[in-house]
């Protein structure tokens, strides 16, 4: 049997949905650091954050008595303010530690690394049972087109995601499977 590439191995997949998100968080909530691991794919996801964007969250971002946190975008995109939701302040605020310097630390109290990141969220994709590998800009993604399935608009996927440019966006406004059921075209 020949071997197969890379490019053969790789998925075609580009994003993850709520439900798979669910699945990883409850893999990811096993061990040690499960309540940190959950935690930093939920809010990669809710606010589509980048790896890097993740791993330098401080506490200093996050306006408590606004109950809302600032992101700060990279890659030339735009940051912006955006509200939490009771999860991620409950959550927060179980977060071992001094509630200074990096929100998501490492075991020997650094800052989580993204390397560190994209071992764990491949190791809770494996332990979630998902027949494709996972990497954290799939996290990133599937906000854009979770968003776009609940109906928001392209503007306002544009400014959750940072987006500078439009055409970044559009990506997400492609007509899913759920606009063609409503239309009729299901089974």
């Amino acid at each position: 049997m020949a071997k197969r590439t890379d490019t053969e191995n790789a998925t075609t997949r580009k994003h993850v949905t709520q439900g798979e998100v669910d699945r990883l968080r409850k893999a990811a909530g096993r061990g040690r650091n499960g309540h940190r691991n959950q935690l930093m794919i939920y809010m990669a996801f809710r606010h589509g954050l980048r790896v890097s964007e993740l791993v330098r969250f401080k506490w200093d971002q996050i306006l408590w008595e606004e109950e809302d946190i600032q992101v700060l975008r990279r890659k030339g995109s735009e940051s912006g303010t955006h509200p939490m939701d009771d999860l991620e302040m409950k959550a927060l605020r179980k977060l071992p530690g001094k509630h200074t310097g990096w929100v998501f630390q490492s075991e020997r109290g650094g800052k989580m690394t993204e390397n560190g990141f994209f071992k764990m969220l491949a190791r809770a994709g494996l332990a979630a049972g998902l027949e494709f590998p996972v990497n954290p800009h799939m996290l990133r993604h599937g906000c854009g087109f979770k968003l776009n399935a609940e109906g928001r608009n392209t503007r306002t996927i544009q400014g959750w995601l940072g987006h500078k440019n439009i055409a970044s966006t559009v990506i997400y406004t492609a007509l899913g499977s759920q606009h063609f059921r409503e239309q009729g075209m299901g089974r």
